[in-house]
Parts: C-alpha cells; sequence; structure tokens
C-alpha cells in the first residue's frame, strides 16, 4: 500500500520538505505470510522481514515527496539492493551507511555519495519501531544537483597527502604547529560563506543560548570560489590550543585546489547523548502521552541526540565539565556513565540510570549556558559557587522528587539533586524533565543573589522560568487548559493560568507564600510574556518573548540585595526589580531598556496587586493603574494585553480644515497644510496635569524606527490647558503639517504627564528614548504612544470605487535591525471581500511576497487588487464597521509593522492625495486592465445594477458627504438632470450599471448663406 501525506503526517517544509513524522500513520512491514494486519485495510504496508529491507521499500515510497532523483536510491540495478558496488561515476546516489538499534529503536542511514566521494550532511535517515515493525518519521539533507567536473575527484595540490602540521600552519595563519589527530581524507562540501565559522561566535548576544565558541582568524577565501558552490575538499582533524583552551580540537575543510579553509569548528571536547528536550507529552505526537513508568520502546522515540558542551577531556570520557559534574553521593548507588576517550556517544534507553546522567548533565549545564549566552558574567552572579556543581542524577531513593541545595556555607549552590518522574523504577528520571530543572534552577539564582534558596513571598520564579521558556513550540499551547499546566506530564495540578476572582490574587486566599504563592508569581510571568509576543502565532516572536522575559528575571534576581532574613517580603519588591531590570537594560537582543516596564507593572496589577486604598480583602479583583495613566486607545483601553496588530488606531485622525470634524479622518493631500488631531484618555485615579502632546509623521511605511523615521509636525508640541481629568478624556489638536508623499503618511501621537511621561521622552533617560528604536518594540508596550497606518480607500463606488484607490498604491519597507533579514510581506482581505472572490497582489504576484533588506535598507512595494464579484454601498454597510485589507510585515519571524486600507462606503472613488494632480477616476486604464484580466483568468467581476457608482472627478466621496462631487444614478445634480433630459424612467435608472461623464469638444458648423470661400463662413466651439 502506498504511502502518502495526510493530516497524520507531520512535515517540517523549509522549501522542501526535510523531516516526516508520522507516529499515528506508520509504514508497517508485514512477514511473508503474516495475516494479522488484514483487517486494518489503510495502514500502508509492504512484504518486508528486515529493518534494511523495511527501510528500502520506505525510501523507494517518500522519494517523490523529498524530492530524490529516483536513480540516487538504492537497488536501481545493483546486485546489492541496499550498498550496491562502489562507483567512481559522477553521479549522485545513496549508499547505506549504518544501521544501529539504540534501546529497541533501529536507525538505518544512508550517506549521499559523488562518485566515491561522501557529500557532506547529507543522506537520509529512516526510523523503525519494534512491535510491529514500522517506520514512524525520516529525515532527508538529500542535496539534488552536485555538479562537479569529473578530474576534481581525485585531483589537487591540497589533498590528504599534502596536508602537514606545517602546511597547516600557513593554511590557518596560525603561529605554533597544530597536531594531527587522524588521517585526513576527501569528501564533497557546499560552501557556504555564511557557515564558515560557527554561527554562534558571531552570533548577537541575545541570539545565542552558549557561550561563543572560540575560532580562529582565518586568510580569506579566494574570489574565484562562489557562494553554494560545490567543492572536493579536505577534512582535516587536528589539536591547537587557544586562550582559555589548553587542548582543543578542532575540524577544518580545506579546498583541495586552493588549499582555502572553507570550514572551520572548535571541538570543544564534546560528545552527543540522547534526552528528553521537553516531556512526551509537551512534545505531542502521542495520545495518550507516555507515562515516566512505561516500556522503553514507547518512551524512547521522544528522545533526542543533542551536544554534550563543555565536557572536560578525560580517558575514559566522563560527564564532567565546565559548570555540572555527575557524582553519586545519594542512595540508590548508580555510577555515572563514561564512554572511550575521544568522546563517543551517551546513548542509553529512556529508563535507564544512564539516560537519566546525560539529562542531567545536558539540562543544568544548558541553563548556565543560557545565561552566559545571554551576557551575564557567571563569575560574578554565581560569586558564591564553585564549578562544576555536582549534580546526582539517581537519587532520593527513587523516589519523584528534586533538589537544588545550597552550599556549606548558604551563599551559593550546592548543586543539584534528582529523583525519578514516576515510581517505581524502572521510569524515567525526573531530571528528564526540563520543565524541573528550571524549576530547580530558580533555587539556584537565589541561592547567590539572596542566600536563600526562596523568595519571602513565594517560593522561587521556577515554575514562571518553566511556564515561559516550554510555551513557544509545546504542542500543547491551543489547549486551553493543559497550556497552563506548569508540570502536564508528572504534576498537573501545578498552574500558571491563576484566576484572580478565584482567590489567586496578591493579597487574596491563596497568597499564602510557598508553592501556592509561586503559582500566583508564575501565572504574573506568563502574562508578561504573553504580552511581549507569547501568544503570537510566530514561533520565532513567541522565542523571542520567552528569552526577553527570562533575561528579565535573570537579571531581577541578581539585582537583589543578599542578605540572610527573609528576603524579598512582598512581590512589590521584585515587582520593582523587574522594572529596573527593564529600564537598566543597554541593549539585549536590539531590545533598548525602557520598552517593557509598564507591561511588568501591569502584569502584577492584572494579578491582584497595587489594589486602591479602601479595597476589600482578601482580594478578589485586579489592582488598580497607576495614579496618573495617560494614553491614546489602540483597542486595548490603555491596557497591554498582546496586541498583534499595533497601527490600527483610529484616536488619530486627519482633517483638511482646522475642525476635529467629529473624529471623521481625512486622507491626508500633499501640497496642504493638514490638521491632525488626537483623542487622550486617563485610567488613572487622578487629574493628569502638565499633559504634553507631540505628533510626528513618516513615509508610508513599515518597519519603521524612533526617532530617525519620524518626523515632527509642523506643530510639534500642544500642552494641554487643565489637564485630563481621572477617567476623562481630551481631544488634543489641530497639529498642522504638510505631508510629502502620496500613499498616505503614517501618523504617530505621543503623551507625556506629570508621573507617566512617555517611553521615548528624553527626561526619562531610557536606552530605548535615545534610540534607535523599532516601532514593533515600542508602540506596543506604551500606551503613550499610538500609531495610525490606516488609510480610507473606497468602499462606496463598488468594484471600479475600490480598484481606483489602489492604483499606484505603494509604501516602502524598511528593515529596523542591524543585520540583513528575511522580509514577509502578506495581504489579508476581509471575509466580505474574499467571499466574492477578490484577491490581494504584492509585488504583482500573490498575497505574499518574500525577499532580503540589508541592514537599513528600504525597498518600495506595490500593492493591486485582482477583483472578483461587484458590491454596493449597502453591501458594506451591512457589513458593519471594520472591513479592512490587511498588509503585515515580518522580518526573520518579527511582525514590524503593516499597513491597513479600510473600506470607506462614503468614498465613491479614489480620495485625492496631492493638490496638484487630480484623484483617480473611475475610467483610469488600469481599472479597465485589472477587470479584463480577471475576466481572462475566468473571474468576471458580477454586476450590481442601481448601486453601481458614477465615474467623475472631485474628491470622490458620495453625494451629501463633504468634498463630494460624484453622485449614484438615482441621485440629484448634474447627472440627474441628464438622465431627465434623456427622458430615463425609473425602471431604466435601475438597471443602470455606470455613468461616466467626459469632457467633449462639441464643434458646430453653421450655414450663412454666403458663397464659400466669400470670408463670412464660421465655426463655433
Amino acid at each position: 500500500m502506498a504511502f502518502d501525506l495526510t493530516d497524520n503526517v507531520h512535515h517540517a517544509d523549509h522549501g522542501r520538505v526535510q523531516q516526516l513524522e508520522h507516529f499515528q500513520q506508520p509504514f508497517v512491514a508485514v512477514p511473508p505470510g503474516d495475516t494479522a494486519l488484514e483487517d486494518m485495510a489503510d495502514v500502508p504496508r509492504v512484504s518486508a522481514s528486515t529493518a534494511q529491507g523495511l527501510a528500502d521499500h520506505y525510501l523507494h515510497e517518500v522519494a517523490p515527496i523529498y524530492g530524490i532523483d529516483a536513480a540516487m536510491l538504492p537497488g536501481n540495478g545493483r546486485a546489492d539492493s541496499l550498498t550496491g558496488p562502489e562507483s567512481d561515476t559522477g553521479r549522485s546516489r545513496l549508499e547505506l551507511a549504518d544501521e544501529k538499534e539504540i534501546l529497541g529503536t533501529t536507525v538505518v542511514s544512508y550517506q549521499q555519495k559523488y562518485g566515491s566521494l561522501p557529500v557532506w550532511e547529507a543522506g537520509v535517515s529512516v526510523t523503525i519501531q519494534p512491535g510491529p515493525m514500522r517506520v514512524t518519521a525520516s529525515q532527508s539533507s538529500v542535496q539534488g544537483e552536485v555538479l562537479l567536473p569529473e578530474e576534481s575527484l581525485t585531483a589537487g595540490q591540497y589533498g590528504p597527502e599534502a596536508i602537514t602540521p606545517a602546511v597547516l600552519v600557513s593554511l590557518l595563519g596560525v603561529q605554533s604547529a597544530p597536531t594531527l589527530n587522524a588521517t585526513p581524507c576527501r569528501l564533497v562540501y557546499q560552501y557556504d560563506p555564511d557557515r564558515r565559522f560557527d554561527p554562534e561566535a558571531r552570533a548577537a548576544t541575545g541570539e545565542r543560548l552558549e557561550e561563543v565558541p572560540p575560532t580562529l582568524s582565518l586568510p580569506p577565501v579566494p574570489g574565484g570560489i562562489a557562494p553554494q558552490e560545490f567543492r572536493v575538499v579536505t577534512e582535516v582533524l587536528f589539536t591547537l590550543p587557544v586562550p582559555g583552551h589548553p587542548a582543543l580540537n578542532w575540524r577544518a575543510f580545506v579546498d583541495a585546489a586552493t588549499g582555502a579553509v572553507l570550514y572551520l569548528r572548535a571541538l570543544t571536547a564534546c560528545a552527543t547523548g540522547m534526552v528528553f528536550r521537553t516531556d512526551p507529552l509537551t512534545a505531542g505526537g502521542a495520545a495518550p502521552a507516555p507515562a515516566p513508568t512505561d516500556p522503553a520502546a514507547t518512551l524512547n522515540p521522544f528522545r533526542s541526540t543533542v551536544l554534550l558542551e563543555g565536557l572536560a577531556v578525560a580517558s575514559p570520557q566522563q560527564l564532567s565539565g565546565d559548570f555540572v559534574k555527575l557524582v553519586d553521593t545519594a542512595p540508590p548507588v548508580a555510577v555515572p556513565p563514561n564512554t572511550p576517550s575521544p568522546a563517543g556517544n551517551f546513548f542509553f534507553d529512556a529508563p535507564a540510570r544512564e539516560f537519566a546522567a546525560v539529562n542531567a548533565y545536558h539540562h543544568c549545564d544548558w541553563l548556565f549556558r543560557q545565561m552566559a549566552g545571554m551576557g551575564f558574567n557567571l563569575s560574578t552572579y554565581f560569586d558564591g559557587t564553585v564549578f562544576p556543581v555536582p549534580v546526582d542524577a539517581v537519587a532520593f531513593n527513587d523516589q519523584v522528587n528534586a533538589r537544588a541545595p545550597g552550599n556549606a556555607t548558604g551563599t551559593g549552590s550546592g548543586g543539584f539533586e534528582f529523583g525519578l518522574a514516576g515510581a517505581p523504577f524502572p521510569a524515567v528520571s525526573i531530571a528528564a524533565d526540563r520543565r524541573v530543572v528550571l524549576h530547580e534552577f530558580g533555587h539556584t539564582l537565589l541561592w547567590d543573589s539572596v542566600h536563600s534558596p526562596n523568595f519571602g513571598f513565594a517560593h522561587s520564579a521556577g515554575d514562571g522560568l518553566a511556564a515561559v521558556f516550554m510555551d513557544p513550540e509545546s504542542s500543547l499551547r491551543t489547549d486551553p487548559v493543559k497550556r497552563f499546566q506548569t508540570f502536564p506530564w508528572i504534576l498537573p495540578d501545578r498552574n500558571h493560568g491563576r484566576d484572580v476572582a478565584t482567590g489567586w490574587a496578591w493579597g487574596g486566599v491563596n497568597d499564602i507564600g510557598g508553592y501556592s504563592s509561586e503559582q500566583i508569581l508564575s501565572t504574573t510571568h506568563f502574562r508578561l510574556y504573553r504580552s511581549l509576543g507569547g501568544d503570537s502565532e510566530n514561533l520565532d516572536q513567541r522565542r523571542l518573548a520567552a528569552r526577553q522575559t527570562m533575561y528579565l528575571i535573570f537579571r531581577a534576581i541578581g539585582s537583589l540585595a543578599g542578605g540572610p532574613i527573609t528576603p524579598t517580603p512582598n512581590p512589590g519588591v521584585f515587582t520593582t526589580a523587574l522594572m529596573n531590570a527593564d529600564i537598566g537594560t543597554a541593549d539585549f537582543e536590539g531590545y533598548l531598556g525602557g520598552t517593557h516596564h509598564k507591561v511588568i507593572r501591569w502584569s502584577f496589577e492584572k494579578q491582584g496587586l497595587f489594589q486602591p486604598p479602601g479595597a476589600p480583602t482578601p482580594v478578589t479583583a485586579p489592582g488598580a493603574p497607576p495614579a496618573v495613566d495617560v494614553f491614546i486607545d489602540d483597542g486595548r483601553a490603555g491596557e497591554y494585553q498582546f496586541q498583534p496588530v499595533h497601527w490600527e488606531t483610529t484616536e488619530i485622525w486627519n482633517r483638511l480644515a482646522p475642525n476635529p470634524g467629529g473624529g471623521v479622518h481625512e486622507t491626508p493631500v500633499v501640497g496642504l497644510t493638514n490638521h491632525a488631531y488626537v483623542r487622550i484618555r486617563n485610567r488613572g485615579s487622578q487629574p493628569a496635569t502638565n499633559v504634553v502632546v507631540r505628533g510626528y509623521s513618516a513615509n508610508p511605511g513599515v518597519g519603521l524606527s524612533w526617532p530617525g523615521d519620524w518626523k515632527p509636525m509642523d506643530i510639534a508640541q500642544i500642552s494641554v490647558p487643565g489637564g485630563v481629568p481621572a477617567g476623562g478624556s481630551a481631544v488634543v489638536g489641530p497639529f498642522r503639517w504638510r505631508p510629502q508623499s502620496i500613499g498616505h503618511e503614517c501618523m504617530f501621537m505621543e503623551v507625556s504627564a506629570n508621573g507617566d511621561p512617555s517611553n521615548i521622552d528624553p527626561a526619562t533617560f531610557f536606552p530605548c528614548a535615545a534610540g534607535p528604536t523599532a516601532e514593533w518594540r515600542l508602540v506596543p508596550f506604551d500606551n503613550n504612544l499610538a500609531q495610525r497606518n490606516v488609510a480610507p480607500v473606497a468602499g462606496g463606488g463598488g468594484l471600479r470605487g475600490l480598484l481606483s484607490s489602489f492604483v499606484e498604491r505603494r509604501f516602502t519597507v524598511r528593515n529596523p535591525f542591524d543585520h540583513q533579514v528575511r522580509i514577509v510581506l502578506k495581504a489579508f482581505l476581509p471575509p466580505f471581500l474574499a467571499e466574492r472572490g477578490w484577491t490581494a497582489r504584492l509585488e504583482n504576484g500573490g498575497n505574499k511576497a518574500v525577499f532580503g533588506l540589508a541592514a537599513g535598507e528600504s525597498r518600495p512595494v506595490a500593492v493591486t487588487l485582482r477583483p472578483g464579484q461587484d458590491f454596493t454601498r449597502e453591501d458594506l454597510l451591512q457589513a458593519g464597521a471594520g472591513v479592512r485589507i490587511r498588509v503585515v510585515a515580518t522580518a526573520d519571524g518579527m511582525t514590524v509593522g503593516g499597513m491597513t486600507y479600510q473600506l470607506d462606503p462614503e468614498l465613491v472613488s479614489a480620495p485625492r492625495e496631492h493638490a496638484d494632480h487630480q484623484p483617480i477616476g473611475l475610467d483610469h486604464a488600469e481599472i479597465d486592465a485589472a477587470i479584463r484580466e480577471s475576466e481572462l483568468q475566468g473571474e468576471v467581476p458580477a454586476t450590481v445594477g442601481a448601486g453601481a457608482a458614477v465615474a467623475a472627478s472631485g474628491e470622490g466621496r458620495a453625494a451629501g458627504t463633504t468634498g463630494g462631487a460624484a453622485h449614484h444614478p438615482n441621485g440629484d445634480g448634474e447627472v440627474g438632470r441628464i438622465l431627465d433630459r434623456l427622458g430615463a424612467s425609473e425602471e431604466l435608472r435601475g438597471r443602470i450599471q455606470r455613468v461616466t461623464l467626459r469632457e467633449v469638444d462639441v464643434s458646430i458648423e453653421m450655414d450663412t448663406g454666403h458663397e464659400p470661400g466669400a470670408g463670412n463662413g464660421g465655426s463655433a466651439n
């Protein structure tokens, strides 16, 4: 039975399929004559009796999915169906490389070869489970087009025989001679200049979780070697000491033709091991999730192979490194495992004692490295701790427990101890649940900072660390219950979604310290993470939010004063520490300090902190906002729930005349003085005084940065006489300004008051105020700021009216980062248009555009529409307010801005945008072209009878509105008079689709009664 992609097959697709995971749709081997599966007709199966035979059949089935040429597959005309005779020809093929059984799981691997040379990191692996024997996953890294000259496979001045220590000195540009560790060999490598050095060595501080690996300053690569070119290289393994690493192993790829080093990695005495990256319930892929006491065959598929970093060189190799060393100090007796040196693989069965040790080493070591990668100096942060800390992975007499004790003086970490995740043994260690390790690390942070394993008001911040870090990639994210279980696999009652109304408030009946108050704290932390981006649909944005939240927690705890007596007696102390952690940040992952402190305060407020005087106790309601909290409403009423779209406030508007106009927005006109207004509010309990509002504009665009892209308006600042009362509001303006760009410039407003300055107020001295700070890092997290990228488009003129608003419609995409990014633009149509068959196009393509932008670079983008069914003004009114076309821009997965086009039922055609230009008419050639294109595509726009609009010059607003010159067929005015003169009946008027008025020259020749040529004839025009 063939193997097909179904809903049960999960595949990672990055331009091409690279991984298939199908626990729920296995590819099963049926031994000859076996009839056990005859009643399961929908299960893909083949006749096979060995793992290799099953893998061979499977590979032929999935090759088209992976895009693997059939000629590369094993068994195509060769005597041995798996390996085949070795060939020196230049074509690529897959050759059996390895079959290994690891605790019941068999992995069959195929190496891609070009001729006789292996292609680096190219091949296929097939994972097979027993009982019945079945394939449950596979992965492909096959390179489809490897092209090399035949002679290059054996020729070259720098082949294996030419590489000596003296030659390496020259090729590497070093002073001392390396020691060769193995005989060099040839292989094929696709040169990638971005990966010549370890990416971690040049990654920005916030982008890495581990310390920067060492590297060397290599001579440049010759210009004749092109990026992504396949080259024959010589692999060289050698030892060369560098500062801080007295005996460091390296791998280098030397171009066989030129001697250029195309690839270099430090091998920091690391091994590989298999661990649970996350618990099976969080990982998903099985229903129901296995228990910690389930057999190896059930648990093993959830293991992942990882690098065990920082291991100290030893023979045999021990699990002891820079930060962590495995010990056996508590019962039961379980000596930590080792492997032969040089470091081998620590691969063990999931319920085994050895698996516990590998998980304990990896997870504890990883946490210290994460902090170092965030820029913390571990020697000063953990100044009372002696590294490496001892870790006993098999402790507590096999009870379900974990601990992070202090040292003998209570001033630093004494390491970690772990029991089982379920009893009795055999069972998986609790150290395999990274959530538990994160919880224990919360104590490790506190030991050095406050000389206690606990806060004075809660057990620790460990639950919050576990909740935040494990959420971005969790399969439980969409489960409204399990998402908020902090330890869903082993302790589902601990929760980080506690409700204030049921007593889980600061000051509520459950705020009694210990684990109970820790759940209130973890709920608070999780709310902060969600607001910063944890509720985003973009994985990269969730990861960023998690890193930022953890960074703030680490920094806040480190800033607490040490002391032996009940530190941090209340959550307000820690709230302040967190806000100070934000404000004091110079630059973390591109976020400049001062952007998050208001969200931090709000997160605690929503959990019941900051109760107003006289509020009832115990607390069952959210706390009060700051006494003065001025804001511009963006739809959140001044609060900080996650906001995926930050540029759509309508509390900022423009007028062509200096009057507020009831808040009705008019399109800015280039060449005229425009007048901006904003409505400000105060959600505080006290009047806002000394209120100042500042107005800015920017060219139509996304990815804007403060302050460079924002120009102060001609009237840049207005003070508000009398301020704003508690709970009150005020309309501020006019801000006179003169737009410079067609396409609806972006509008940006800032309000400050005594006690509540904006985050970009220079008086704050915040790093984000000095900038440059990207709009997406500012606007969503400060209610004193608001941005309008909302342009009205014609919704009252039907098909032609809307199309007229997108003639020559453009905006600019900017890269606000200091490095090159991948920009993805997506256009989203409202159901009102999508259901009528309309589509949006970016860059003359589909509704998606992808391109790269260098740091600081910008690029104009055109937005057009392909029409579907026509509609009337009445149809739009019935659809309700907020019918919008939205274009969203992401840069490396982060939403950096967007443009929104709101259908205005009062606009019949495109409004005027330049004082010296006529507005786009309904008979514009591009409109006709768009309609013809739809007709050619078989998408003929339907018409709508009497609701159709008249093509006319003027502002394009519907009859009876300001600035209007166009009318409907049944309206009054010039069109009505013309139809009256033509004698058009009401029935005829109801059938008229569109009336177009054009200026014409009427030439009338008159007979004057004279002879031709007499000079008295004439004409009138």
